[in-house]
């Protein structure tokens, strides 16, 4: 929302802006986390994964960010998700055995 305001772009680069703000947004709220997204290719871009986190925990200093991971690392506020994530991937490391 700021980016626009105070860079005061050309008309071409705020529609590249806006389009790629309302896509993230799109694929963060859809619930999805489509793994050959252009979103996913860079690690420090939040993800479907990451925001679903968010709105599952209350407010009580977890994740903040909506699109650079590294406002999170920096603050502190991403030890949750990373805990939680660990135990994704350790669930379904354990159900992959069984299988």
């Amino acid at each position: 929302f700021l980016g626009p305001i105070l860079l005061r772009p050309r008309m071409s680069e705020g529609w590249i802006w806006s389009v790629t703000r309302m896509s993230k947004t799109a694929e963060e709220h859809g619930g999805y986390a489509f793994p050959l997204t252009p979103f996913n290719c860079l690690p420090f871009l939040a993800g479907a994964r990451y925001h679903d986190f968010h709105h599952s925990q209350p407010m009580l200093g977890n994740n903040f960010c909506s699109f650079f991971v590294w406002w999170d690392y920096l603050g502190g506020t991403d030890k949750a998700f990373k805990a939680h994530e660990a135990k994704r991937i350790a669930a379904e490391k354990r159900s992959d055995k069984r299988i």
